[in-house]
């Protein structure tokens, strides 16, 4: 209360980080970085700080998932994709449903194409969501534009012929078969 009456949310910080130093109890510094983590999100206007003690929290209780939630929107407010790519590996290795850990591979391989400009680790991502659901329309659809923006031609026909095995408008079927045979006359 006296910090917020007086602004001395850099003295609160101190005096936690000090409480911190002192205490081996595993409950009582995950309440403590919390704390230090709240106040330098919420009071100090200081995200880096905050993610820092964030990630503190979350190497000494891995169980804290509502963490990585809170890390992931400090990433996202300070543009920082790598950062929030990271975050998101962390929160797919702990999903057990593997809608949301496809949900999350795509949000990694858009990132990681369109944010970091990386398209081989989008790749990447839209595979492993391809592993987990074979039938993944859009991981599909994202493949696709990858690889045909990169002239992988073979790449591009093993995807093109994954979508045709799957798809059941005819119409969306006819386009990609033409796709894959204008391909295959071409480029294999």
């Amino acid at each position: 209360r006296l910090a917020a009456e007086h602004s001395l949310w850099d003295r609160l910080v101190e005096t936690y980080e000090t409480a911190l130093a002192q205490t081996d109890d595993v409950a009582t510094r995950t309440d403590l970085l919390r704390a230090v983590a709240q106040t330098h999100d919420q009071h100090r206007d200081d995200p880096r700080a905050a993610i820092d003690a964030y990630n503190r929290l979350f190497t000494l209780d891995d169980s804290q998932l509502d963490v990585l939630d809170l890390l992931e929107n400090l990433h996202v407010l300070l543009s920082d994709w790598a950062g929030h790519v990271e975050v998101l590996e962390r929160k797919v290795a702990r999903t057990l449903d593997d809608e949301d850990r496809k949900r999350l591979l795509h949000t990694i391989g858009d990132s990681q194409r369109d944010m970091l400009g990386n398209p081989a680790l989008a790749i990447s991502a839209f595979r492993r969501a391809l592993d987990i659901d074979p039938a993944d329309v859009f991981a599909l659809e994202a493949l696709d534009g990858l690889y045909t923006s990169s002239g992988d031609a073979a790449e591009l026909a093993s995807v093109l012929s994954q979508r045709l095995s799957i798809e059941g408008d005819p119409e969306v079927r006819r386009e990609t078969a033409l796709r894959l045979g204008r391909l295959w006359e071409t480029d294999l």
